[in-house]
Order: structure tokens, then sequence, then C-alpha cells
């Protein structure tokens, strides 16, 4: 009888042990994930460019040439604790009509020949990134040193989509 009682205590427990890991382990663990995937889709064809693994924390830039001044813009971004992106620094080499321009709040340092907004204190979230694909320059993704050229995956003009995956 205390053998057969051992038996259905032991037959509980493994129930419940695996409960645990079937259903609340992977929940409670899933919360402190910090990796996620970036998604990169042509909304315009409806097609999906390409996906990344990315961690939060990890900053991504879009690199284009602006249209009057002819020369390099890099806003970057991170990817913040709650999986959103966040915008982190716009740098450019001349300022000019249609150029970001720093609030009193944003951090402005001016280099040899760079000028940079940093968004410090004044932060933007976005749940996504919508841009055209330029027409008329290249127009770059950079993450972790790699030189992405959007017009190689999608056509210029069409709109694409940045959106993080939880």
């Amino acid at each position: 009888m205390a053998n057969s009682m051992y038996n259905k205590q032991k037959f509980f427990y493994c129930l419940i042990v695996i409960f645990f890991y079937l259903f609340l382990a992977p929940s409670i663990f899933s919360q402190f994930s910090t990796n996620c995937l970036l998604e990169v889709r042509d909304v315009s064809e409806n097609r999906l460019l390409f996906t990344l693994r990315i961690s939060t924390g990890e900053k991504f830039t879009i690199k284009e040439i602006h249209s009057i001044t002819n020369s390099p813009v890099y806003d970057t971004f991170i990817i913040s604790d709650d999986f959103r992106i966040k915008a982190y620094e716009s740098s450019f080499v001349n300022s000019g009509s249609g150029g970001p321009t720093p609030t009193i709040e944003d951090d402005f340092i001016l280099e040899k020949d760079t000028m940079r907004i940093r968004y410090l204190n004044n932060p933007v979230y976005f749940d996504e990134i919508l841009l055209r694909v330029a027409y008329y320059n290249e127009h770059f993704f950079i993450f972790r040193d790699n030189l992405i050229n959007l017009q190689d995956f999608s056509k210029k003009g069409n709109l694409v989509r940045i959106k993080i995956k939880n």
C-alpha cells in the first residue's frame, strides 16, 4: 500500500514537471530573450527581401544620399529592450533643406566634417520604418559592418518596411 502511494506521488510529481516544461517555462524564459528577427519587406510587391537575427541593444543604419546636398546621410537605429526600433543618431556632412534638425533635448555634436544628432534625451520609437528605395542614388542598409544595397533586392521607388518580429 505504501509503495502504491509512493508511485502515485511520483506520477503526480512527473506530471507537474512535464506541465511546467511544456507550458510555463517557455513563456517565463521568453521574457528574458534578447533575440528577435528584423524583417525587411518590399511592401509594393508584398515580398520578403531578407531577415536578420538581431538582439536588443544592437544598431543598424540606413545610408542614403541627400537629394539636395548630394551628400551622405546616415540614420542609425537601436533595438530597445521592448523590441521596438529607436532612433539613435543621424549624421551628415552638409546641413541643408530637408535634413535633420536637432531639438534642445538632442545631443548635437560637430566633428571635423560631420554633424551628428543623438536622440538620447528625446527618444523616438517606431514599430516599423517605411522608406522608398532611392531612384537616383544607392540606398544602403548597414548591419554589423555588412553593406546591403536595397536596390539589389528591390526596385527603385518601391516602398520597403523594416520591422521587428519578436
